[in-house]
């Protein structure tokens, strides 16, 4: 018998937002925990990528999605079924009104959750490291400088 986490609820005109850093998760473990999740044409179809990394990515993506609308869709996370939508995209089988987009990049996978309409979200990797500090002392006055660092 499997246990179901708390039940969560996504309200009309909200938006949840939802992130995993695949990185800072021991994929062997994490397998080994959540290899039940997935059917059989999915446990395939994670060994198919070349890349290490796109099928650690693969797999944590789609026990993220599965888990994480389980709690919303108030079912068991393997009895979740998924087709492509009209625009290509992959939506639940009766997702009474739940709607979902997965995106990841280099280090994350980020999953948007809605009530009734679709939704979008997109995630993206920069190698441009932000120096807020260097910014504001080429931008901002001095007083405006002071009050940055003091935060």
């Amino acid at each position: 018998m499997l246990i179901r986490p708390k039940e969560l609820f996504v309200k009309k005109n909200e938006i949840h937002l939802w992130m995993v850093k695949p990185n800072e998760i021991n994929f062997s473990d994490f397998r080994s925990k959540f290899k039940y999740l997935l059917n059989k044409d999915e446990l395939e179809k994670s060994e198919t990528y070349r890349l290490v990394s796109d099928n650690i990515n693969y797999f944590i993506s789609k026990c993220f999605v599965k888990h994480l609308l389980s709690r919303y869709l108030n079912i068991e996370a393997i009895d979740l079924r998924f087709r492509l939508g009209n625009m290509g995209k992959p939506e639940v089988f009766n997702d009474k009104g739940v709607k979902f987009n997965l995106s990841h990049t280099k280090g994350l996978i980020v999953c948007a959750v809605s009530l009734d309409k679709d939704i979008g979200c997109d995630a993206e990797y920069s190698r441009i490291k932000n120096n807020a500090t260097l910014i504001a002392e080429n931008c901002f006055s001095n007083a405006e400088i002071d009050y940055l660092h003091g935060l």
